[in-house]
């Protein structure tokens, strides 16, 4: 019976196959008359719909809509590495960002079932202010102590706790698995709920960097009337990547406890060590210290040249032992990490209520066992 042919919708697939990133010849290698079928020259079977609609992550019912849907994506930011800015976003990677953006929408539906309102992000700037007072008068507003931060044990506690920071906040976060030659970090608001994505290829300290990154643009630019088609693409203005640079690094690096602390020489090891100690990396506190003209240029590209060198070596070592690695984190670690902890908890309360069915919730979740991922996650 599912070898039935059916008549879908020519300009909803069209519309599908823009917004995937796929080309022509990428489909028609797995689908042989894919092109027919977006020219409405032939009708796929029930069974190839069905595979269609998973390799692109799409409910089967969209393909039978009358019009495109209408496109929600907010644009705040898409960060990516300098070099890179030009490169298309691969379609595996789009695939992440609109399952994030689904969250988000459903976050807003389950938080309206439970009663519950919704923090709004009450902090607006222009990027006309200075960045590292904004970074200041934030800090100083929710009496963050750099010393607190400092006896943090670690740097994936550190994360977690500028996550749960950030999410206090009323701003989602998620982890994408992506590589950070593509995108860092990126920041959305859909249906008015900001979210944060950053790269889990990225290092720890790293990330903790993008978080805040992200977290400047969405306060300055919160109201922008710009959207996002679906094949999202770069925008970036050099003057507020700047501005988010400055208030991240004063943010995570606050210049009094810099200064503070640089009253002997500065040497390479002792940068490391300071890095390790505020939880950022290495290139961070190397060029904070520059910014505050604690070092001096030469001496800062001799040791961005030195750390980069050590970088590129334990990355390849890394790479190496990851493929010699037989084993690896369980996808419901994986996942609970990805997930903003403030939506599980929201989506698992909804299910302990019956507000929603366990098929529902795994559903929202993307997930099979919706217990063992509340187990990985400790919700």
């Amino acid at each position: 019976m599912a070898t039935f042919r059916v008549k879908i919708n020519k300009d909803v697939l069209a519309w599908v196959r823009n917004s995937s990133g796929y080309d022509f010849e990428e489909l028609e290698s797995r689908y042989k008359y894919y092109r027919s079928w977006e020219k409405g020259e032939k009708q796929p079977t029930y069974n190839q719909l069905k595979d269609l609609a998973n390799f692109f992550k799409r409910p089967v019912p969209l393909f039978f809509f009358k019009s495109p849907p209408e496109n929600t994506i907010q644009q705040v930011d898409f960060r990516r590495l300098p070099e890179s800015y030009r490169e298309n976003i691969s379609p595996k990677s789009l695939i992440q960002i609109r399952a994030a953006a689904n969250k988000a929408k459903h976050f807003k539906l389950i938080s309206s079932s439970l009663g519950v309102e919704n923090k709004i992000l009450d902090l607006y700037a222009d990027d006309s202010e200075d960045p590292e007072e904004l970074a200041k008068k934030l800090r100083n507003q929710f009496h963050i102590s750099q010393g607190f931060v400092k006896s943090i044990p670690s740097a994936n506690a550190a994360l977690r706790f500028w996550r749960d920071f950030i999410e206090s906040l009323g701003v989602l976060t998620f982890g994408i698995s992506v590589r950070v030659e593509e995108i860092r970090g990126a920041s959305l608001i859909i249906n008015d709920q900001p979210i944060i994505l950053f790269s889990t290829k990225d290092s720890t300290r790293g990330r903790i960097f993008t978080l805040f990154h992200e977290l400047a643009h969405i306060l300055i630019k919160r109201d922008t009337d710009h959207f996002w088609e679906e094949n999202i693409e770069s925008k970036n203005n050099l003057n507020i990547e700047t501005f988010c640079n400055r208030f991240s690094s004063e943010f995570i690096l606050p210049e009094d406890d810099v200064t503070q602390n640089c009253s002997g020489p500065i040497s390479y090891e002792w940068i490391k060590r300071f890095a390790k100690g505020n939880h950022v990396s290495a290139f961070v506190a190397l060029f904070r210290l520059k910014t505050l003209d604690i070092i001096d240029q030469d001496t800062t590209e001799r040791y961005k040249d030195r750390l980069q060198r050590e970088i590129t070596a334990y990355l390849k070592k890394n790479k190496a032992k990851q493929k010699e690695s037989k084993g690896g984190p369980s996808p419901y670690m994986l996942q609970a990490y990805n997930n903003s902890p403030l939506f599980m908890k929201r989506v698992y309360r909804a299910l302990d209520i019956n507000q929603i069915s366990t098929i529902e919730a795994a559903r929202i979740l993307n997930t099979r066992n919706v217990s063992k991922l509340r187990l990985n996650a400790g919700v």
